[in-house]
């Protein structure tokens, strides 16, 4: 009796949090992602990772792929901008520019959440992740020598709203 009960412990902990530590991919992230060529990987393992994801639809899809992901994202750019600039005092400048760039992206992200999404604005909602992509390459563009410190961040974020605009208007 004891052995059984262990056993289904087991089995229901696995069920219940093993998808959830190594993602799901459902048959509409797979076939929404195919339709993002250029980053169909990325595309699935980021939506894979959130667990709501298993239950949405194309257009929820975007919505995670925006809510979640990118914001999460771009969050820990901008966390890591304040930091650079604690960390180099001679570049305040740059780096508030990036900031207030990167202001402008988290107020994209809301208007596509809050208000373009929901009400069913969808080329509006892809303008809105184009403009993402247009303050990130401004940032890079500030740096010609040395690199951008955030570069690789940067060309991150713009890899995912890029996405989020290709499954928004699907």
């Amino acid at each position: 009796m004891k052995t059984s009960s262990v056993r289904l412990a087991v089995l229901i902990c696995l069920t219940v949090f093993a998808p959830m530590a190594i993602g799901i991919t459902t048959p509409l992230i797979t076939q929404t992602c195919k339709l993002q060529p250029a980053d169909q990987q990325l595309c699935i393992d980021s939506l894979s990772q959130v667990p709501e994801s298993e239950h949405a639809d194309v257009k929820g899809l975007a919505k995670i792929m925006v809510d979640v992901v990118l914001r999460n994202h771009v969050l820990e750019t901008k966390n890591k901008l304040t930091d650079l600039k604690k960390q180099l005092p001679g570049d305040q400048d740059r780096l508030q520019k990036c900031l207030g760039y990167y202001d402008v992206i988290g107020s994209d992200i809301e208007r596509t959440v809050n208000n373009f999404i929901p009400f069913h604005e969808y080329e509006a909602a892809k303008q809105s992740m184009e403009d993402v992509n247009y303050q990130a390459m401004n940032c890079v563009i500030l740096y010609t020598r040395p690199p951008c410190p955030v570069e690789a961040e940067n060309k991150m974020d713009m890899r995912l709203a890029s996405l989020a605009a290709g499954i928004v208007v699907l």
